[in-house]
């Protein structure tokens, strides 16, 4: 889980994380030294706290390669998985598929939100796109086969890292729940600016899987 600057969205995820039905860790990736209240009421008993520069590409990538587990599951601070979401994350995954779950925004406000919703999960049903925030499910075969997240990728990590996923012949493999998370960057950053970044991501990255991109 990558952990932005003063970022503190985590803290009301990992009781939510104390009720997946399998034996895990979890690994904040921050940029920050950690805080000495790592593990708030509720939280899993193993909880680990690895600092790496800032940059989620980076961070990401330094989480994973920290981590204990071949089984990945990927997310986002303001994630908050139902029980339901739990149950489909805790099933093992081969080694050449990669998982995303349907989102949707909690709470649904902006109304706009909803509207990015299901774009995102048409995008990533029909043009095999998902973006980080959908709970990326793989291995960590499927990981180094890839080749990883580029640490100094800037922005759209997610975005390049399917493409070269799907260059590899990794099948991408939608769960049923939806995934809830909160609309906070859109109200931090505006709907239009997050919008409009997310469209010109999208599009960069659809053009360059057309043509056979990637490192």
């Amino acid at each position: 889980m990558p952990v932005g600057p003063g970022d503190r969205a985590w803290r009301g995820l990992l009781p939510l994380l104390a009720d997946l039905p399998v034996p895990f860790e979890v690994v904040l990736s921050g940029c920050e030294p950690p805080p000495d209240d790592l593990s708030p009421a509720g939280a899993p008993a193993s909880v680990r706290w690895c600092a790496e520069k800032t940059g989620r590409a980076r961070q990401l990538h330094h989480g994973i390669e920290s981590a204990r587990t071949d089984q990945l599951w990927l997310l986002h601070a303001d994630a908050r998985p139902s029980t339901q979401v739990l149950a489909a994350a805790a099933e093992p995954i081969a080694a050449d598929v990669l998982g995303w779950f349907p989102l949707r925004f909690e709470p649904p406000r902006p109304a706009a939100a909803r509207l990015n919703a299901w774009g995102a999960n048409l995008r990533s049903r029909f043009l095999g796109l998902p973006f980080g925030d959908q709970g990326w499910r793989l291995h960590r075969d499927t990981y180094q086969r890839v080749g990883g997240f580029d640490p100094d990728w800037p922005r759209g990590e997610d975005l390049e890292f399917a493409v070269r996923a799907r260059d590899r012949g990794v099948r991408l493999e939608r769960y049923r729940p939806t995934l809830a998370t909160s609309p906070r960057r859109y109200a931090e950053q505006g709907w239009w600016r997050t919008t409009a970044e997310h469209l010109r991501l999208t599009r960069t990255m659809w053009r360059d899987a057309r043509r056979g991109a990637g490192p």
